[in-house]
């Protein structure tokens, strides 16, 4: 990655991720934060992720779940998959901060 690959990431996380109504984007790595409201903000996200994954997991090895479809169980397979990858991001985040 080049200095221009930073910039445009750079831009592109203003331009999208500020958009975000309940909180505010600090990219600067929280050096220019004036509280730990956004810290405090992403560490609960990532504890309700983590328990969303952990339920998710338990249904999907339910009786329940054993009797969707294979369709079914690939959306979940791969909603499963998109939660982790969330919470990777997320953990990124916090040790960005």
């Amino acid at each position: 990655m080049n200095d221009n690959d930073i910039f445009y990431m750079d831009e592109y996380m203003k331009k999208h991720l500020a958009k975000m109504p309940e909180i505010q984007i600090d990219i600067s790595g929280g050096k220019n934060m004036e509280n730990n409201n956004y810290k405090e903000h992403v560490e609960a996200e990532r504890y309700d992720l983590i328990d969303k994954i952990k339920r998710l997991k338990k249904f999907m090895k339910s009786k329940e779940a054993n009797s969707l479809s294979i369709f079914e169980k690939d959306l979940l397979k791969s909603q499963l998959n998109t939660m982790k990858t969330y919470k990777h991001l997320l953990d990124a985040r916090l040790d960005w901060m």
